[in-house]
């Protein structure tokens, strides 16, 4: 097998142990074997455990970012810009198993070094998508908390939608993506929508 054959072989196995069991509970040998080498193999790619989820967070998190890359290269509406990151932020966390136990994973440990790794090289492009929408609805909210609202509403959703059905009121639909989007997007419509103020105001 080539060597970056064996390097993205190697990061999809890591991302997905990480994902399941979370970081402290994944050793460079439980990699390894699930891979298929030698732990010495392993070594030979990445330095260390600490390289591997850095390299491996990278990994999945930029190949289910790239969607968005269209968005940003060329001029859209502010409300395109919203739709399209709801949209995809809601179809990743409810289809993509590891990306969603990844991301929550990440922020629950609170692992600084890694989530400013993760900010910088994948994170940032998203998140300046979503608030550069916010902020061309109006200039009474600040984009960045707006965005911030944003994600944890979708954050929120995900997280709550295996106990809703059994809440008073809960409904299959509830859980369904599309639902779930359409009804996130009326809401933060009406939300941010306001008018905005004159210049200077």
């Amino acid at each position: 097998m080539a060597k970056a054959q064996m390097r993205a072989t190697i990061l999809e196995t890591a991302s997905r142990l990480f994902a399941s069991r979370g970081y402290a509970a994944v050793s460079m040998r439980d990699v390894a074997t699930e891979v298929g080498v030698t732990p010495a193999n392993l070594y030979y790619h990445f330095s260390d455990k600490e390289q591997l989820i850095r390299e491996a967070l990278v990994h999945v998190f930029t190949e289910r970012t790239a969607p968005l890359e269209t968005v940003l290269a060329v001029p859209v509406t502010c409300d395109q810009k919203l739709e399209t990151f709801v949209l995809w932020l809601v179809g990743l966390l409810w289809q993509d198993e590891v990306f969603a136990k990844l991301l929550f994973r990440e922020l629950l440990d609170g692992d600084r070094s890694r989530l400013e790794h993760l900010s910088r090289t994948v994170l940032e492009r998203p998140f300046a998508l979503i608030t550069s929408a916010t902020a061309g609805y109006n200039r009474r909210a600040d984009p960045v908390l707006s965005a911030v609202s944003i994600i944890g509403i979708v954050l929120g959703h995900f997280q709550l939608s295996v106990a809703l059905p059994f809440l008073p009121g809960g409904r299959k639909e509830h859980t369904d993506p599309e639902v779930v989007s359409r009804h996130i997007l009326t809401v933060v419509r009406s939300a941010i929508a306001a008018p905005r103020l004159p210049e200077g105001a």
